[in-house]
């Protein structure tokens, strides 16, 4: 204890600023700069909204990396096999006037380089011969930017949290910045 005070002592100010210095420089590294959240939104997340109202099936797998990892509680999906059912299953919505819209809640948003990592919610809303529907989510992705664009390459999600459901009350209490 007693050299750990000398040190201080010895050290005095000079060392404290270093030591905030060093903090804030690698803080600020570890950030998503404004620019990288809206190349993302504007190359990822308007374009996937817009594939799921429209049911456009060839937009929203533009969005994905040709050899992207889809895990879901449905399974795990790869690549062509998740491009070709995406088509299958976006016809088929359109057939039926299927037209979800879809608002994400970002918790955190990483970037480095042509790398990024998002986690959120999700809140999709539907229209029934009932009534309105909804369902909720949570997601993971990680994205690379590949020649110039951001794309999903990794892309989780789970209904589930530890046992809880997510659902309305856990979306609403949750912080986060919404994208519609």
């Amino acid at each position: 204890m007693k050299n750990y005070q000398q040190f201080l002592q010895s050290v005095g100010g000079l060392g404290m600023v270093l030591l905030f210095s060093f903090t804030n420089v690698w803080a600020q590294r570890m950030k998503t700069t404004p620019e990288v959240v809206k190349q993302i939104d504007e190359q990822v997340w308007k374009p996937f909204i817009k594939a799921y109202a429209t049911q456009n099936g060839a937009l929203y797998n533009s969005v994905h990396t040709k050899d992207v990892l889809r895990v879901s509680p449905g399974g795990i999906r790869f690549g062509k096999e998740f491009h070709d059912q995406n088509l299958k299953r976006f016809a088929s919505g359109k057939k039926r006037g299927f037209a979800p819209v879809f608002e994400f809640k970002f918790i955190s948003r990483q970037a480095k380089g042509d790398i990024a990592y998002e986690v959120g919610l999700y809140k999709g809303t539907f229209k029934t011969d009932k009534g309105t529907r909804q369902w909720y989510g949570q997601f993971h992705v990680v994205l690379k930017k590949i020649n110039g664009r951001w794309k999903i390459a990794q892309d989780q999600d789970m209904n589930n949290l530890g046992g809880q459901r997510v659902d309305e009350a856990y979306y609403q209490k949750t912080e986060g910045t919404i994208l519609k």
